[in-house]
């Protein structure tokens, strides 16, 4: 008999509600699978909006994220929030809300899921400002130590071109080297080539590639991203390699240059800086 848990994606910025459920496969004569329901934790007003997978500690406590809710203001634009799961011993869980992202802070708005790393501690990225106005940022990566405390890691610039990307999305991966790897959508302010970065223990991040597009434009793809554009989903290691995929962007279609192509599964070597990639499908 196995388990797991899940926290459904969300289908739309009006969603203002969201669940966490569990469900228990049970053994049935046929061989096939029955499920048993169980609802967990609803999110009406407040924090709201889960995205992004759970994550188990060691003590077996579930870890999550909410897009919007926190203090001190309402809706999405109180920054989102840190939640955990805690198992009870009668096999109940208890819902404990950890921190509320403040803008201009920690960053708002995570939307990929946390990442536990060697160390203990919980890695995430905030998809909006990380500095107070009227300085520009395009997110940031936070983290929430053992001990319980909260702090920006590192804060994406959006008002200098070209330094770390920007617009940084998806989750954190802990690579075997004991780094961080992330990508951003776009490097620069409006710039439209997406970035893999290298995030160290210590603190600093190094671009480890940027994706390259011809500067061919045309009304289907402005900017034609030969290698991919925009990786929203967490990298995976395989074999000292990093495996992604990107959501637009790869080779022209042959024939039909006029449509663009949708997408590209791609490898790079995070053992190299830069790191070239290697398109493996468009």
């Amino acid at each position: 008999m196995g388990a797991w848990l899940k926290a459904p994606g969300c289908a739309g910025w009006r969603i203002g509600a969201g669940v966490v459920f569990a469900a228990t496969l049970l053994p049935a004569p046929d061989a096939s699978a029955q499920s048993s329901y169980t609802l967990l934790k609803k999110f009406y007003s407040g924090a709201r909006i889960p995205i992004g997978r759970l994550v188990e500690g060691p003590d077996g406590s579930l870890f999550g994220t909410t897009y919007c809710g926190g203090e001190p203001a309402s809706g999405c634009f109180g920054g989102g929030t840190l939640f955990a799961l805690r198992p009870r011993p009668d096999g109940t869980w208890a819902f404990e809300t950890l921190h509320h992202l403040r803008m201009g802070l920690h960053g708002g708005n995570p939307a990929g899921g946390l990442t536990l790393t060697r160390d203990g501690s919980l890695y995430g990225i905030a998809t909006t400002r990380g500095l107070p106005l009227p300085a520009l940022s395009t997110g940031t990566i936070f983290r929430l130590s053992p001990t319980g405390s909260l702090a920006a890691v590192h804060v994406f610039p959006g008002e200098q071109i070209g330094i770390d990307g920007e617009d940084p999305i998806g989750r954190l991966l802990e690579g075997s080297d004991g780094n961080l790897y992330g990508a951003t959508c776009n490097a620069g302010r409006y710039g439209p080539q997406s970035t893999i970065f290298r995030l160290r223990p210590d603190g600093s991040l190094t671009t480890i590639h940027s994706f390259r597009y011809n500067g061919t434009r045309n009304l289907a793809l402005p900017f034609n991203p030969v290698d991919g554009w925009c990786p929203m989903t967490q990298l995976t290691e395989a074999g000292g390699f990093l495996y992604g995929t990107a959501v637009a962007g790869g080779a022209s279609i042959p024939f039909f240059p006029q449509f663009p192509p949708s997408g590209t599964l791609f490898r790079l070597d995070p053992r190299t800086t830069p790191a070239p990639v290697t398109v493996l499908h468009t």
